[in-house]
Order: C-alpha cells, then structure tokens, then sequence
C-alpha cells in the first residue's frame, strides 16, 4: 500500500486521456480517498448522487459561488443534443479533511493552481501525456462520439494545456499508451516522494 498522509494527488491532462480509470484505480487499491466534486450538469446514465459527484442546478452553483465556497470552480461552454449549454464544476472546501485522509481528485490547470495556493506543498500533481490521435480513437469507442463536441474540447485542450504551463504548474508528465505502466509509474513516484519526504 502506498499512503503518505495528508497528501493531495491531483491528476490532470487532456480529454479522454485516462485521467478518471487512473484515479478511481488508485483510490480503490492504494487508500487514496477520491475528492468529489459538484456539477451543475445532469445526472447520466449509471451515475447515482456523489457517484461520481453531487448534482445541483445551475442557480445552486452559483450562489454557492457567491458565498465563497469552493476551493476552486470552473465552467466549461459544451453542446447538449446541439444546443449549447454551460457547465459548472468546483470542490467545495468541506470536501477535504487533511487531517485525517489523504485525497486524488481530477482538476483542469486552473484547478490545480488554486489547490496549490490552497493547500501548497500538500499537493504532488501528473499530467497524463497522450497524442490527439489516441484520445479521439478512446473517445469514438466510448460511443457518445460527436465530431463538433470533439473539436471543442481539443481546442480547449490546446488553449489550457500549452507546453509552457505543463511545465511550470505540473510535478510530473505521465505516458498513457498503457494503463498498467501509466499507473505503476504513478505509483513509483509517490512511493519516492513518501521515501523522500
């Protein structure tokens, strides 16, 4: 088991990258609790309230957001059935307990930079490193696959996630060609930051 206490992991990178398999692997076999956040989208299919977050109107959200109650929140400009829609996604600061468990959560570099002024060195950060070509064949095979959604969301990727911010915001980039190498090489490097530190 790996565990370094009062730790935060915080996985990142491009759409259909893996980020979300990886995290959920390495909460269930490593003890590594899994933030959950809030969404102003709907609820789909085989989601259920807290799995994998909690669901609240798009009004909810903000008046949350008023009330300073996030650590950090986002919103995202997407195509619902082809009309556009907003969605709104944040992690409350009563999710996380350090002084009890350590955490993973999925963040967008935005995200991560206010957790890392929140929570400074408790936060060791990846970024999940695969080619636009790979993460298009991922996203056909989920079959929700739209080609105007697809273009949207590389631009975005490409907007965020420039060379020069990986660099800087992010404690290590991370191959995806291969979910168990991906995630031993995670792994590997907690356990030398839990030798380390």
């Amino acid at each position: 088991m790996v565990f370094i206490a009062n730790k935060i992991i915080v996985i990142c990178g491009f759409s259909s990258s893996g980020k979300d398999s990886l995290t959920k692997y390495i909460s269930e076999n490593y003890n590594y609790k899994t933030v959950i956040s809030y969404t102003s989208r709907n609820m789909r299919e085989n989601e259920s309230e807290g799995n994998p977050y909690y669901f609240i109107s798009k009004e909810q959200f903000i008046s949350m957001i008023e009330n300073n109650e996030f650590i950090e929140c986002r919103k995202y400009n997407t195509l619902v059935n082809n009309v556009e829609d907003v969605w709104y996604y944040g992690v409350h600061k009563n999710s996380i307990n350090l002084d009890k468990y350590s955490y993973i959560v999925v963040l967008d570099i935005l995200g991560l930079i206010e957790f890392k002024k929140y929570y400074n060195k408790n936060v060791l950060s990846f970024f999940i490193d695969v080619d636009d070509l790979e993460r298009k064949s991922r996203c056909i095979n989920r079959n929700s696959f739209d080609e105007t959604e697809w273009n949207r969301r590389l631009k975005d990727d490409n907007t965020q996630f420039t060379k020069e911010i990986i660099e800087k915001e992010v404690d290590h980039i991370v191959p995806n060609y291969d979910f168990k190498l991906c995630a031993n090489e995670i792994i590997n490097i907690i356990k030398g930051e839990c030798i380390n530190g």
